[in-house]
């Protein structure tokens, strides 16, 4: 108990971060059912922008209800975060909703295990962070996998018992 009582402060970070994740992928889901059944006609790029600007709304209400003290803006915060909103985010968007709709669901979401791959390329061109063998190994079965899961010669598993 005296551990708990010293990092009180932790822990309620820890489990406001957990109530915060939690209510995003709730949200999430729920925007992104009221979407595929409302807005299926829409174009991708509309669609994104709807998503988007659902999305920008809730961070914007956690921001005024949790965030306090003063913020600097400048010219270079509003390109960060021009670029990871609209940019990188609403880009990679576009990109799955594209991939969801040409390929089978559970074959799109592997791409998704490419973003550490990415990440950790990135840190090693752009920021001259180090590649060790355990990280290439690393790097290798993710792309070995993703590429076992997308191979279009694989054969199905049938579902008799």
């Amino acid at each position: 108990w005296t551990y708990f009582f010293a990092n009180r402060t932790k822990f309620f970070y820890l489990k406001l971060f957990h109530l915060i994740f939690y209510q995003t992928k709730f949200v999430f889901t729920g925007v992104e059912l009221f979407f595929k059944t409302k807005l299926q006609g829409c174009d991708t790029v509309q669609f994104t922008t709807w998503q988007m600007a659902a999305g920008a709304i809730g961070l914007f209400l956690y921001s005024v209800s949790f965030e306090h003290g003063p913020s600097h803006w400048s010219l270079m915060a509003v390109v960060y975060l021009l670029y990871s909103g609209i940019l990188a985010s609403a880009f990679a968007f576009v990109i799955w909703s594209h991939l969801l709709s040409k390929m089978e669901a559970s074959k799109a979401s592997i791409s998704l295990l490419m973003v550490p791959v990415i990440g950790t390329l990135s840190g090693f061109l752009f920021l001259k962070e180090s590649l060790n063998s355990i990280t290439l190994l690393g790097i290798a079965l993710v792309l070995s996998g993703v590429w076992l899961v997308n191979h279009t010669g694989s054969t199905r598993i049938s579902n008799s018992y």
